[in-house]
């Protein structure tokens, strides 16, 4: 298998199972209504680690994320929770693109 054959394995994974987390989320809510619920969405940031925070790849996942989270508003909205509910996104971090690498442990001995 070569380097483009297991970036898109990586890729469709990432996607699918992004998709997959906002389907069960959407059971969860409706189905146990837990007083409190975490989901980590870590698709954008494991395909930016993997392709460059700037890829074609990056843009489709951030889109991807959000058209579910436009499909788990509408359905929290029919579901008539939405009203009951806050809701924040957030990011554990910003990306960059990196040109140069620092060895830490190299400088640490």
């Amino acid at each position: 298998m070569d380097d483009s054959e297991n970036n898109d394995q990586y890729y469709d994974y990432h996607l699918k199972t992004t998709s997959w987390v906002f389907e069960a989320l959407k059971s969860v809510l409706t189905e146990e209504k837990p007083d409190f619920t975490l989901v980590n969405i870590q698709s954008a940031d494991s395909i930016g680690h993997r392709f460059g925070p700037d890829s074609f790849e990056v843009a489709q996942a951030v889109k991807l994320i959000d058209q579910e989270i436009g499909k788990l508003f509408s359905y929290m909205k029919k579901s008539d929770i939405l009203s009951d509910t806050a809701v924040m996104i957030l990011a554990d971090h910003g990306m960059s693109p990196v040109s140069k690498a620092i060895p830490i442990n190299v400088l640490m001995n």
